[in-house]
């Protein structure tokens, strides 16, 4: 996911409220030491 230079925390928070209603859950998230514009996502559906 690439991050917004404004307001990352609010467009995370977004995405995590989408996933959750397609049934999607985030287990856990990265961010690359040398790109701090981007973060993964691990996610499982249920």
């Amino acid at each position: 996911m690439k991050l917004l230079h404004k307001k990352p925390l609010a467009l995370i928070k977004d995405v995590i409220d989408t996933f959750e209603r397609s049934r999607m859950q985030i287990q856990r998230s990265k961010q690359l030491f040398h790109n701090r514009e981007e973060i993964t996502l691990y996610m499982v559906k249920y």
